[in-house]
C-alpha cells in the first residue's frame, strides 16, 4: 500500500508541542490508563459533543493511533498501515482514504467527530468523511488548530 502525504495548518495555528524544542516530550497517563502527551491529553479533554465524548471508552492504549479492531491490527491491514503511519507522525491527525471515503482511528477518529461534526462508525473509535467531502472536513480541522495528514492509496 503506497501513500502520499499532505499536510495543513492554518497560519496563525501553534505547533504542537510535541514540535516545540523545549517542550517537555514525557507521556502522561490518567485514570483512564491512555499514554498521551500533554498536547494530545489537552485535546481530549476539550471535547464536548456527547458523539465524541462516549467514544472516550472506546480508546486503547495499546498503540499510538490508540485504536485496536476485532482483527488485532494484524500487519497488511489498513489499520495495521494506519498504526504504523501515526507512530511516526505523532503530531498530526490521519486521514487515510480506503476506496471512496477518508477514514480517521482512535483519537484522530474523536477529533473529525468533535470538530467536523461527522458521525462515528459504529461504537468504536473510526470516522470518515465521503472523498468529496474532504476539503470542508480539512476545514473544519485546521480551523481547530490541528494538522492533518491525507493519505491517498495508490496503485502497487
Amino acid at each position: 500500500r503506497g501513500a502520499a502525504v499532505m499536510s495543513g495548518r492554518p497560519p496563525a495555528a501553534q505547533p504542537p508541542p510535541e514540535l516545540d524544542p523545549g517542550a517537555e516530550p514525557a507521556v502522561t497517563s490518567s485514570d483512564d490508563g491512555l499514554p498521551l502527551t500533554p498536547y494530545w491529553r489537552a485535546r481530549l479533554e476539550e471535547l464536548t459533543r456527547p458523539s465524541a465524548l462516549g467514544l472516550v471508552s472506546s480508546l486503547s492504549p495499546k498503540n499510538a493511533l490508540m485504536y485496536e479492531n476485532k482483527a488485532g491490527n494484524k500487519d497488511g491491514t489498513l489499520v495495521a498501515f494506519a498504526v504504523a503511519e501515526k507512530a511516526k507522525h505523532t503530531e498530526r491527525v490521519l486521514l487515510i482514504r480506503c476506496g471512496d471515503f477518508y477514514e480517521a482511528y482512535g483519537l484522530d477518529a474523536l477529533l473529525l467527530v468533535e470538530h467536523a461534526g461527522l458521525n462515528p462508525m459504529g461504537r468504536k473509535a473510526r470516522a470518515g468523511c465521503p472523498v468529496g467531502n474532504l476539503q470542508p472536513t480539512l476545514d473544519c480541522l485546521t480551523a481547530a488548530g490541528l494538522t492533518v495528514a491525507v493519505y491517498e492509496e495508490l496503485e502497487p
